[in-house]
C-alpha cells in the first residue's frame, strides 16, 4: 500500500482488539505489557519502504523521497500513529504484524473489562517466540522515536504484575 493507504489503516484505531479468553486466565498465560515513557506521542511504526514509492516500483529511495513525518532508521522507515484513541494493545498488534507477519496474540480486554490503554495482554507462549524479535526491533523504534523528536527519552515496554482496567463499560468491537 502507498503511504497514504497505510496511514488510513491506522486510524482504524479499534479495529481487531479482542478479548483474551478468560475462563482459564493465570499469569503464566498471559503477560501484562506495560508503555511508558511517550512523552512526544505514541511510539513509531515501521513501514516496508514499498509504501512511500508512488509506483508499484519497491525500489530504494533516497533521503531527498522521505516525506515529512517519516524518518528512515537502518533501512526502514517510521511514522508516528495519530495520539486520537490510541491504546497499545492496537499498537503492539500492528508492530507484530510487521515483524511477524501474522497476528492473534495481542488482546485489549479480560473478561469483559477493557485494559487501560497503556497496557496490552499477550499470549505468554507465544511472547516466548516473538520477544526477542520485538525487542529488537522496538530498540530500533526507539532509536528512530528520538532521531524524530530529539531528546534522549523514547518508549519502553516493560512487564507488569497486573492488568488495570477502565473504570466504565466500553465498548469495543472484539472478535
Amino acid at each position: 500500500p502507498s503511504l497514504s493507504e497505510y496511514m488510513a489503516m491506522l486510524k482504524g484505531a479499534h479495529e481487531g482488539l479482542r478479548e483474551a479468553p478468560g475462563g482459564g486466565a493465570t499469569p503464566e498465560t498471559y503477560l501484562v505489557l506495560n508503555l511508558r515513557s511517550c512523552s512526544s506521542g505514541p511510539p513509531l511504526l515501521p513501514i516496508r519502504p514499498g509504501a512511500l514509492a508512488d509506483s508499484d516500483d519497491a525500489g530504494a529511495v533516497g533521503a531527498h523521497d522521505i516525506p515529512a513525518g517519516v524518518v528512515e532508521m537502518e533501512g526502514l522507515f517510521w511514522v508516528q500513529p495519530e495520539a486520537h484513541d490510541f491504546t497499545f494493545a492496537w499498537y503492539l498488534e500492528h508492530f507484530l504484524l510487521f515483524v511477524t507477519g501474522a497476528s492473534g496474540c495481542v488482546f485489549a480486554r479480560l473478561d469483559g473489562c477493557r485494559l487501560a490503554p497503556y497496557q496490552a495482554l499477550v499470549d505468554g507462549k507465544e511472547w516466548e517466540v516473538i520477544g526477542d524479535s520485538f525487542n529488537a526491533l522496538f530498540h530500533l523504534q526507539q532509536s528512530a522515536y528520538r532521531r524524530m523528536h530529539g531528546g534522549k527519552h523514547a518508549p519502553k515496554v516493560f512487564c507488569g504484575r497486573s492488568p488495570r482496567f477502565l473504570a466504565g463499560p466500553e465498548e469495543l468491537p472484539v472478535e
